[in-house]
């Protein structure tokens, strides 16, 4: 009864002087749990991503990257390129790609003008007006007409009346129509060619066809027939057997004394 007693003053009297119950619990070990939590979580020094992190921004790969294009130096194709062929010089090496003309090895370009059949390629020759024309293949003058036929290839320029078909003649290097005519009295020599109402311009060589009478053809051209009893009428040539003086000679003794024969011609 008495230990009874003891424990209803206990309750009524004494409860309110007991220390308040802590509400955060205590380990076993008498420990308080909230509080290492606390700590462990303020002091934790095993993070590896915060902001000293040695991988940040500085990377070296960034924009100073030394591989970048920018100052690149190797490229060879821009625009000073030497191998571009705007101005090539190389020009020609034979006559093969300059058509009608030759090529000038020493200037290594193709002429454009000639002054002689030389300065033409192969197969073409040199007209009047300085442009090589190709040749044509001929018999007789019939084919290249203004020109005569030069053995088998026609003529382009001429430098003699016997270089031109037949009513034309040579002035200034080329074949023009003679002059019109109705009888042999205006031809210089040559026939009237009737028919055609033109002078001949040209005869065969050493025979009368082409010239007038009285007129004798050598080398094309119809020289005058001179009577003669001496060579005294006959301006350096012989007087002939016929009573002619000659037009041409082939050796000195068709020439008169003091003269002597030189490319057919008679001089003094």
């Amino acid at each position: 009864m008495r230990s009874i007693s003891l424990m209803i003053l206990m309750t009524a009297f004494g409860a309110s002087c007991l220390p308040t119950p802590n509400s955060v619990p205590f380990n076993p070990d008498g420990t308080n749990s909230a509080n290492n939590t606390s700590n462990n979580t303020s002091n934790n020094t095993t993070g590896t991503t915060g902001s000293n992190n040695t991988t940040a921004p500085n990377n070296t790969t960034g924009p100073n990257n030394t591989t970048g294009p920018t100052n690149n130096t190797t490229n060879t194709t821009g625009t000073n390129n030497t191998t571009t062929p705007t101005n090539n010089t190389t020009g020609c090496t034979d006559d093969s790609t300059c058509g009608a003309y030759a090529c000038d090895v020493a200037a290594a370009t193709c002429r454009t003008t000639c002054a002689g059949d030389s300065v033409c390629a192969a197969g073409y020759l040199c007209a009047p007006d300085d442009v090589c024309l190709p040749q044509t293949a001929c018999a007789d003058d019939m084919a290249c007409s203004p020109y005569s036929c030069n053995v088998d290839v026609c003529r382009v320029a001429c430098s003699a009346p016997a270089h031109c078909a037949p009513t034309y003649e040579c002035t200034n290097n080329e074949c023009v129509p003679g002059p019109s005519c109705m009888d042999d009295s205006t031809c210089g020599g040559f026939e009237c060619n009737t028919a055609a109402g033109a002078c001949e311009t040209t005869c065969d060589n050493f025979d009368t066809p082409g010239c007038a009478a009285n007129y004798e053809c050598i080398f094309g051209d119809c020289k005058v027939l001179v009577a003669c009893q001496n060579d005294t009428p006959c301006n350096g040539y012989k007087c002939d057997n016929d009573d002619f003086c000659r037009n041409v000679c082939f050796n000195n003794g068709h020439c008169s004394n003091g003269y002597s024969c030189t490319n057919n011609v008679c001089v003094n």
